[in-house]
């Protein structure tokens, strides 16, 4: 349209255009329960605030911004949705643990991982000692998670062990 000549009549059919799709767009945005809610909650909190009419959103601008934000919340979330928590290597020897003494607790729990490092254990490799430790060190665990060798701190034991424990009392 920029090699066309401004005429009233093209102006005028423009302007058409472009209220048509705009009432369209309006239309099923109200439609939508949600967006609706939201929208007009975002008018009423501006009503009560008493903003100036002259400065408060339209209803169209409130049902265009709560819908560009509606989007990217659901964006955010799905890609959350595809996550779920894996269980490592350490997290498994410790659920096999509390499947076969359930009312276990951290220090003993520490002692059995500690004895099966010692006894050669595939997946649990070795505990560190306080003793061998220098002043600003914590005790790790160093265990295989498939083929990379991880650590986690001893002091992580209880929340895996609660974590654990609510996993199997489901």
């Amino acid at each position: 349209m920029p090699n066309q000549r401004l005429t009233l009549a093209n102006i005028n059919q423009q302007n058409q255009q472009f209220w048509l799709e705009q009432s369209e767009l309006l239309r099923r945005r109200i439609q939508d329960t949600t967006l609706r809610d939201i929208a007009m909650a975002d008018l009423s909190a501006k009503a009560a605030m008493m903003v100036p009419v002259r400065s408060r959103k339209s209803l169209e601008q409130a049902l265009s911004h709560t819908e560009k934000s509606l989007s990217i919340f659901q964006r955010n979330f799905s890609r959350k949705g595809g996550k779920a928590a894996k269980i490592d290597g350490l997290q498994g020897v410790i659920l096999e643990i509390v499947r076969d003494t359930p009312h276990i607790n951290t220090q003993r729990l520490l002692q059995k991982i500690r004895k099966m490092a010692k006894g050669g254990h595939p997946v649990v490799l070795k505990v560190d000692q306080k003793c061998e430790l220098l002043v600003d060190q914590t005790e790790q665990i160093h265990f295989k998670n498939g083929e990379m060798e991880k650590t986690a701190r001893v002091s992580g034991m209880k929340d895996r062990l609660s974590r654990a424990k609510k996993i199997l009392s489901r």
